[in-house]
């Protein structure tokens, strides 16, 4: 059978386990959708627990209402830090995602004009050949006359 004080010991060793994990999680883990749903209530327990082993000796009423008010200001607080910082993630992206598209916008920038450097560096070999224009047509005679044609190679 395990004393009071033993029981204590076990109670104090599983809220720091609790509160170490929560501090070492960090905000990396609020990148992750469910991650970041699952810390706020872990929060809220953990300042209720906490409360709750602050005021031991109180009366009843008030361990109770320590208990809910720090229980909803720890997920008061974790939930504005969870926005917070979902709020910044977003920013970053978005600031990630228009750096992306300026740099799409300069290779084809760079893309077309390359395109028409090629074009005025090509030689183009122009030959022109004639002939001669018909000088009757549906019983019509018309002046003799040569019809040239412009081609490039």
């Amino acid at each position: 059978m395990q004393t009071i004080n033993q029981r204590k010991k076990m109670r104090n060793k599983k809220m720091f386990f609790l509160l170490s994990v929560v501090i070492l999680t960090g905000c990396k883990s609020l990148q992750n959708f469910e991650t970041s749903m699952l810390i706020p209530p872990a929060i809220s327990v953990l300042a209720g627990a906490t409360a709750y082993k602050f005021t031991e000796d109180e009366s009843s009423d008030t361990q109770a209402a320590w208990t809910a008010g720090a229980a909803a200001a720890g997920l008061v607080a974790s939930e504005a830090v969870r926005r917070y910082v979902k709020d910044e993630y977003r920013e970053k992206f978005k600031d990630g995602y228009d750096l992306g598209r300026s740099d799409a916008v300069k290779q084809q920038y760079w893309m077309m004009q390359n395109r028409q450097k090629e074009d005025t560096d090509f030689k183009r070999h122009v030959k022109y050949y004639k002939f001669p224009g018909v000088t009757v047509r549906d019983g019509v005679n018309y002046t003799k006359h040569d019809i040239t044609v412009r081609m490039e190679e």
